[in-house]
């Protein structure tokens, strides 16, 4: 009888990821799927993983440094609310953070309580100025440990005005210099799959997709995919970290099966942690408050303190989900 990935996990001692990082890299042949692209491995398949293990060291230490793009193209689904509160979550865990506020409509920036309009300088200045730091343009919030790289409407111009010399990599540049100032850096991406969310990908070393479960989230999800996989095609390394499910209802019957199908398609990539439907969230940004500062003992903050402990958690970047 074959073995499911999380089975194979379990006896050899490590995480289901370990095995599709090994698989991906090409340093173990792959194994067979059956019509849902789960995977299935034989004794053989078990016997040759053994004697893999048996020679590599495998380390289960999360990166010091992670940049994670934080995407959907669909709007309304909990991106800026996953960055904004995700990135403050990863704070009240003692991590250094950043979030790059990459979506002109600024609400990243006004729901960290700051006033975009105000500020003489922004993320776009960086992108099309090459020679300026981001640097100078990050502000600290409210709460320890988290920076934010703000923006405004202008941002919208940026797609037009970013030289030639770096235009999928500005963002990069911009980034270099300030890397190594942060444990993790969050990338607040545009609802769409434009120039800006191509310098995000580049940029980044993992995505996170936060998807609302409902009859068109998984058509939305292989949308970004099949950017993402374009941008690997020319060399970027960076990769599918998981899909978080926000806005969950349980009660719902269609949240039961969109959760069940999009489960059957990415399996582990999905984040345990589900974000449970919470007024409290859509409540925060109009304060300018992050969850944590708005109401600590409500669901949503518990449930990013949790995602925050999970992604912590998780080892080195997945390959793109097939």
């Amino acid at each position: 009888m074959p073995y499911t990935i999380t089975q194979v996990a379990e006896i050899l001692g490590v995480h289901p990821r370990t095995l599709q990082r090994w698989e991906a890299s090409g340093k173990v042949p792959k194994v067979a799927r059956d019509y849902k692209g789960d995977r299935h491995y034989t004794d053989d398949d078990l016997a040759q993983l053994r004697r893999f293990k048996s020679t590599e060291t495998v380390s289960s230490a999360a990166p010091t440094r992670r940049i994670i793009a934080v995407v959907n193209q669909k709007g309304g689904v909990g991106k800026t609310t996953t960055s904004i509160n995700l990135g403050a979550a990863l704070a009240t865990l003692k991590k250094r953070v950043l979030i790059v506020d990459l979506d002109p409509q600024g609400h990243a920036t006004i729901g960290l309580g700051i006033d975009g309009f105000a500020l003489k300088e922004t993320v776009r200045d960086c992108l099309v100025d090459l020679k300026k730091p981001l640097s100078s343009v990050i502000v600290e919030t409210a709460t320890p440990n988290l920076h934010l790289a703000p923006t405004n409407i202008l941002l919208s111009t940026a797609e037009r005005e970013i030289p030639v010399v770096a235009q999928t990599i500005a963002l990069s540049r911009a980034l270099e210099r300030v890397t190594d100032r942060y444990d993790y850096i969050l990338i607040d991406c545009a609802p769409s799959l434009g120039l800006l969310t191509t310098n995000a990908f580049v940029a980044s070393t993992e995505i996170v997709i936060p998807v609302e479960p409902e009859y068109y989230a998984l058509v939305g999800i292989q949308q970004v995919l099949s950017s993402i996989a374009m941008v690997r095609d020319t060399g970027v390394q960076t990769s599918v970290r998981g899909v978080l499910l926000t806005r969950y209802d349980s009660r719902k019957s269609l949240t039961r099966e969109s959760e069940k199908t999009i489960n059957g398609y990415f399996g582990d990539v999905v984040f345990k942690t589900r974000i449970r439907q919470n007024v409290k969230l859509a409540e925060a940004p109009a304060a300018g408050k992050t969850i944590f500062q708005y109401d600590p003992d409500s669901n949503g903050a518990h449930d990013y303190l949790a995602v925050a402990k999970e992604l912590i958690a998780q080892e080195e970047p997945l390959a793109l989900v097939a």
